[in-house]
């Protein structure tokens, strides 16, 4: 995406700006819950006094909420009746929508609700979104300004949509503001959890249910009253949706003839020739090439399902990541991946419990962090790193190396990090 002087930010750095444009919000108020692959990515990206919290693994945004408020309780020592607003992080939005989320706790205080939403006004029906239905009958003199939440329709079909819309229904924007105790004491009472120290919500995360907030909270609860937000508001979840909002129809190496309504976006070296082509994306990159006509991208989640693994090309905190070669047997996994790292950054001091690495540095300089010894290290030589052993790299000019892993199984989450940031000693150093 491009910000209003023309510079590239991804969906959270947008958010993170318009934050504090509307308010000036105190970034250690603000906690982005993540997986631990999104954690250098969202690092790279955030203000250093932004928490973020990593959930024990994928369960949907009903445990990853649970997991968040005992962590804010337990740790934040944030009391039980101070409130939250839990939103996602990539809501293509205009500023207003901020002052919105800002006005919960107000709705929450002026009413007995227990949890507020935010529904964006419809300006067409759609089969894309859910659907908020709203009590039009409440005393318009009474001096609050949200609306007594009827019920819900998950992607009704568009004349169903159209239906609602004439009785005032508002698309779901998927925001929740509440008590921190509501939740909390949801966990008591439905799942028995009354411990909040995040060594106990370790130990039953995976006993809570995999399924979202809405359904498992949200459509069940008694009182729950929703904001009307009237400005603009995208859910970017389709590349339809997503294309609309780029500023330009072509990104990366691109030749493009006598093509209408269509974007392309180029993320390898070699060049994309399109020709022809009429309402249709085109993207290119390591993970693989989509071609697709832009009204039916919405089924895109679907159709890749099957095929979907762990990720081919990435940007982490010290700099990418792009898998060369992988082969698996019942046995044993291997993996072979280039790794570029940013001069002045580093990989964590860490060790994995069920692969050994093989780096071998092919440009640059940097400083080598092995079973407690720093060395200094440079283009040709090698390091092979056994189960176990603990290990760091420090580029002192950008670094360039392949590192082959072979183990079983090859996983992302097979890492503990022993010391996130560590002095590479000042000698080091340029």
């Amino acid at each position: 995406m491009r910000s209003d002087d023309g510079r590239s930010e991804s969906m959270f750095q947008r958010v993170c700006r318009q934050l504090a444009s509307v308010k000036g919000v105190k970034w250690d108020s603000v906690t982005v819950i993540a997986g631990e692959i999104q954690r250098d990515q969202l690092s790279a990206q955030s203000e250093s006094e932004i928490d973020i919290l990593i959930e024990p693994s994928g369960r949907d945004t009903f445990p990853a909420i649970s997991y968040a408020s005992a962590w804010l309780h337990s740790v934040k020592n944030i009391g039980k009746e101070e409130i939250v607003a839990i939103m996602p992080v990539d809501p293509f939005v205009d500023e207003s929508f901020f002052e919105k989320i800002f006005a919960i706790e107000s709705e929450i205080l002026s009413t007995d609700a227990n949890i507020i939403l935010i529904g964006c006004k419809p300006d067409k029906p759609t089969e894309k979104f859910g659907y908020i239905l709203v009590d039009p009958d409440e005393n318009r003199e009474c001096a609050v300004s949200s609306k007594p939440v009827k019920g819900f329709q998950e992607k009704p079909s568009e004349s169903e949509a159209a239906e609602l819309i004439s009785k005032g229904a508002l698309w779901n924007c998927g925001v929740f503001g509440m008590r921190l105790g509501f939740v909390l004491e949801l966990l008591a009472g439905r799942y028995g959890v009354s411990q909040y120290d995040m060594g106990h919500m370790n130990e039953v995360f995976h006993t809570l249910s995999k399924i979202s907030f809405d359904f498992e909270v949200v459509e069940t609860a008694a009182n729950v009253r929703v904001l009307e937000y009237s400005g603009d508001w995208k859910d970017l979840g389709t590349w339809e949706s997503f294309a609309e909002e780029m500023s330009e129809s072509a990104i990366g190496n691109v030749i493009a003839n006598r093509c209408k309504n269509s974007h392309i976006i180029n993320e390898l070296d070699i060049p994309v020739v399109a020709v022809g082509m009429e309402d249709s994306v085109i993207v290119a990159s390591h993970a693989g090439i989509l071609v697709a006509k832009k009204d039916e991208t919405d089924s895109l989640k679907r159709i890749v399902e099957p095929i979907m693994d762990r990720p081919v090309y990435e940007k982490r905190r010290w700099g990418e990541y792009l898998v060369l070669y992988r082969y698996s047997n019942e046995h044993m996994d291997t993996l072979i991946k280039k790794l570029i790292l940013e001069q002045g950054r580093q990989i964590s001091y860490q060790t994995h419990s069920h692969r050994k690495e093989t780096w071998t540095i092919i440009r640059g300089e940097g400083v080598l962090y092995f079973e407690d010894e720093k060395v200094e290290i440079s283009a040709g030589e090698t390091v092979s790193i056994d189960i176990g052993k603990k290990h760091g790299l420090y580029a002192v000019t950008g670094l360039e190396l392949i590192e082959v892993q072979f183990g079983y199984p090859l996983v992302e989450e097979d890492i503990i990090r022993l010391e996130y940031d560590w002095d590479p000693d000042i000698e080091y150093r340029i």
